[in-house]
């Protein structure tokens, strides 16, 4: 006697089996293109971070050799500093000449305007998601030739500082970029030293 095999329950068992590797296989795709999408969104958020940290700096270098190629007796620091205060906004509203605002000491937030980011009072456009702030603290050197930095939280003086005898020969600069993200907040700093080589 011969014993038939039920195929339709072996067919019905496949077909389960078939629909779940699609599922997962699915499942796992879909999760690989979000987590795709949301790295080179970082990814580009980071970029653009960096380049908006480096164009703060670069302002401050500007300052300092328009300072040095001014026909009138400029200081190599006139407007890098502001008495004790060491914090700045970079004012790049496409109207004024390059500067810093020390008015403010709080991150402000960065406009976008036909391609181009902007920041300051004057600025006009869409906001952005990122925010920039600047620390400026001078180096100071004594006559052996230590140089030392003053902390954030002093009168910026050398001397009222570190004593006679230390004398301002450049500034440190960290310009700090935030952004929010969807798991928290992200930021890039990106620290430079400027020197008023004419002392050297």
């Amino acid at each position: 006697m011969k014993l038939l095999a039920n195929k339709q329950g072996q067919t019905l068992l496949e077909l389960l089996i078939a629909i779940s590797i699609l599922v997962i296989t699915l499942v796992t795709t879909i999760a690989l293109i979000v987590a795709s999408i949301r790295a080179g969104r970082e990814s580009t958020n980071k970029l653009i971070g960096g380049s908006l940290a480096r164009e703060a700096v670069e302002i401050a270098r500007n300052i300092r050799d328009s300072n040095w190629a001014a026909t009138s007796t400029l200081y190599w620091d006139s407007g890098l500093s502001s008495g004790t205060d060491n914090t700045a906004t970079p004012v790049v509203d496409g109207n004024n000449p390059l500067s810093l605002d020390f008015g403010d000491d709080s991150f402000t937030v960065i406009k976008q305007s036909g391609g181009e980011y902007l920041q300051g009072a004057g600025a006009s456009g869409s906001d952005t998601q990122f925010y920039r702030l600047m620390y400026l603290n001078p180096i100071c050197q004594n006559s052996a030739g230590i140089e030392q930095i003053v902390p954030y939280d002093s009168t910026n003086d050398c001397v009222a500082q570190f004593g006679a005898g230390n004398e301002k020969v450049g500034i440190r600069i960290i310009t700090e970029v935030r952004w929010p993200s969807a798991d928290s907040s992200r930021h890039i700093s990106i620290e430079d030293r400027l020197y008023n080589w004419q002392v050297f």
